[in-house]
């Protein structure tokens, strides 16, 4: 037992000998130098856009809603005017015509047809009235001739009898009777000759002005009938009578159409004003004559100016406004909705643009950049925003009247980039806008 002891003890000291011989050696060796430190990475600043703030004259603005409509005076409805089916359409809605200009055309075939069996009958009625007035009815002139100098022969024989048998009478030589024949006989042919006389007199100055005048009228019946026919024919032809834009277009090939189909609506340029509705309350302030912006959503389409106001209120409290429009870089179809601006006063003041005025909490606000005089300029294009605590006056459009204290040596204001930034921040300035 003791003699494992004692070996224990040996081993601990040789081990306790080589760790102290480790420990010596480490502390011997030369101490590692510091690392360098590195430089410092420049501070990262925002980076914003600016505009200039200018005094100018604002319009005061009441914002309502309408829709555009076309003129009166100024719209074509145009119908198909024949029965048919469509067989082209040369446009679509929207498309600027000129007078004249081909819009929609039907199938001609049955009407090409129907003036054509017209105008076969004008050429029939035209050659009997040429008959007739080539001398067709003499033949009836000349067999009433005969029949007059038969009857006056025949009257003149009748008259010979009658001198014959009155002498005869006289010497006794016949009866009371056969003289009565004889008168009678001579009577009769007399009225034959006036009668035959009346005939032709009739027939020469009366039946043959007639059937002239029938033949006369019978051609221009077929005359009629040629123009009309040729007036259905031109219809299946659908023309732009006026210079303008189609505003509404219901016409495919292959549908079925009649004169009661309204096919094509046509608005001149510039004939269309904007009928607005305004709240009845409001309508004192809006004046004849104010200038009015016109919108679709926040697109601006064009000026118009009020022309005239409805004196009734309808039943949810609002009032007709009609304005004319002035100008518009492109046409305004009639129908499309609008948001009008009306012009009610002018207001001058210091202008920002709309994207300058934020929000800080409970106040308006914008931020300036400010030039400070004692700035590191080692630093670059780097600015100092300050928070200028304002008042909305009017806003017109992009544009925002305010009335406000302008720190000292600014020279713009934050119009991007600028949200959320503490008051005295340094930016960098990316862009200058000219607004």
């Amino acid at each position: 037992m003791k003699r494992v002891l004692g070996a224990a003890a040996v081993l601990v000291l040789v081990l306790a000998g080589v760790g102290g011989g480790f420990a010596l050696g480490r502390s011997m060796k030369p101490a590692a130098a510091p690392a360098a430190e590195k430089p410092e990475a420049p501070e990262a600043h925002p980076r914003v856009r600016v505009a200039k703030i200018r005094r100018e004259v604002l319009q005061r603005r009441l914002v309502c809603f309408g829709v555009a409509q076309a003129q009166p005076a100024n719209e074509r409805i145009l119908t198909a005017r024949a029965a048919g089916v469509v067989s082209e359409v040369a446009h679509r809605k929207g498309d600027r015509v000129t007078r004249g200009e081909v819009l929609v055309t039907l199938d001609a075939r049955p009407l090409v047809a129907a003036r054509k069996k017209t105008e076969g009958a004008l050429a029939e009625a035209e050659a009997e009235l040429a008959k007739a007035n080539s001398g067709v009815l003499e033949s009836e002139i000349a067999s009433l001739e005969v029949a007059l100098a038969q009857a006056r022969a025949d009257a003149i024989q009748s008259a010979r009898v009658l001198v014959r048998q009155r002498d005869l009478a006289e010497q006794g030589l016949i009866s009371l009777r056969a003289l009565q024949e004889a008168e009678a006989t001579a009577e009769v042919t007399s009225l034959r000759a006036c009668a035959a006389v009346l005939q032709l007199e009739k027939s020469r100055h009366g039946v043959q002005r007639e059937e002239r005048l029938r033949l006369e009228a019978r051609r221009d019946q077929a005359r009629a009938d040629v123009d009309l026919a040729r007036l259905q024919e031109s219809f299946s032809v659908l023309r732009a009578d006026i210079d303008a834009t189609i505003a509404e277009l219901d016409a495919v090939p292959g549908q079925a159409v009649d004169a009661s189909n309204q096919l094509v609506r046509l608005v001149q340029p510039g004939a269309v004003d904007a009928v607005l509705y305004l709240a009845a309350e409001n309508a004192s302030r809006v004046a004849l004559g104010a200038e009015v912006r016109l919108l679709a959503g926040t697109t601006e389409l064009g000026r118009a100016k009020v022309e005239g106001m409805a004196s009734a209120v309808s039943a949810d409290g609002y009032r007709l406004l009609r304005a004319s429009i002035l100008d518009a870089p492109s046409p305004i179809a009639p129908g499309t909705p609008l948001t009008a601006q009306i012009s009610l006063e002018s207001v001058e003041a210091l202008a920002v643009p709309r994207a300058a005025v934020v929000q800080d909490q409970d106040r308006t606000v914008i931020l300036c950049l400010v030039r400070e005089p004692d700035r590191d300029e080692s630093k670059g294009p780097i600015e100092v925003v300050k928070k200028v605590p304002v008042r909305v006056l009017v806003r017109d459009g992009e544009r925002v009247g305010i009335e406000a204290e302008l720190p000292a040596q600014y020279y713009g204001v934050v119009v991007e980039g600028g949200y959320n930034l503490p008051d005295g921040t340094e930016v960098e300035v990316e862009q200058a806008d000219e607004r």
